[in-house]
């Protein structure tokens, strides 16, 4: 599992320097397809987020082992959900000219969500790569719905999670972390345009050995670059708690 989450760490890292935030093999059987379903405010104060209360379907599609499909993407963020069912390498991936976006990579098992941000709208080629030649499905909506919280935020969970959008204010604010995973949990913000905020660990984290535990609980003070609505999205094998603003 440890290589599965130093891979999706190195995977962000080029994300970001191809400027999305983030011919193919079709295995046997071939993945079925299921088309898509068709005033200011104060200074003192955020905007409302301007975002759908209910997730836009966009594609679900399922197979066994290798796998492709083509899916048209406009700018913004979604939501991926994929349930694999066997053991063995496991990734999905998104791949245009000049861009390439690496969602889902583990070693067993894994039911879970995760966020991407596409900054570079156009035809993206899905690829799955199973070396388990495991069952699995995976869909993909357009992030939607708010969170009934207002700052300070506090969010908890076990395993992959994407929350709804919530206002956070221009501005310096304290992200805390807490979790019990073996490996370092992977914290994101989005906005509504799909543009991302790499919170935890972060640019500035400590190096240290592959071998050594990562610390259970950290803080971090994040600079948001605009006022408005962002989502949270969490890669942990464990459970974690995070508390923004407290």
């Amino acid at each position: 599992m440890r290589r599965a989450f130093i891979l999706t760490a190195l995977i962000a890292v080029a994300l970001l320097a191809c400027g999305c935030t983030n011919t193919a093999s079709v295995g046997d059987p071939a993945p079925t397809t299921t088309p898509a379903a068709g005033a200011a405010a104060p200074e003192t104060q955020t905007p409302e987020p301007s975002v759908p209360e209910a997730a836009v379907p966009v594609l679900e599609f399922s197979g066994k082992g290798e796998g492709s499909h083509i899916v048209d993407l406009e700018t913004g963020t979604y939501i991926l959900t994929t349930v694999r069912e066997g053991t063995g390498f496991f990734m999905v991936e998104l791949e245009k000219e000049n861009c390439h976006i690496g969602l889902r990579g583990t070693d067993g098992p894994y039911p879970g969500t995760q966020a991407l941000g596409i900054r570079m709208p156009g035809r993206y080629q899905m690829k799955v790569t199973d070396e388990g030649d495991s069952p699995w499905t995976i869909r993909i909506d357009r992030a939607a719905g708010t969170v009934d919280q207002s700052l300070p935020y506090h969010f908890a969970g076990m395993g992959g999670l994407v929350t709804g959008f919530f206002d956070l204010p221009e501005g310096e604010i304290p992200f805390a972390v807490r979790h019990d995973s073996q490996d370092d949990p992977y914290i994101w913000l989005f906005d509504e345009q799909g543009n991302d905020i790499y919170a935890y660990p972060g640019w500035e984290a400590p190096l240290r050995s592959p071998w050594e535990a990562p610390p259970s609980e950290g803080t971090v003070i994040l600079t948001i670059p605009e006022s408005r609505a962002y989502l949270l999205a969490v890669e942990c094998n464990g459970n974690w708690t995070v508390d923004i603003g407290e």
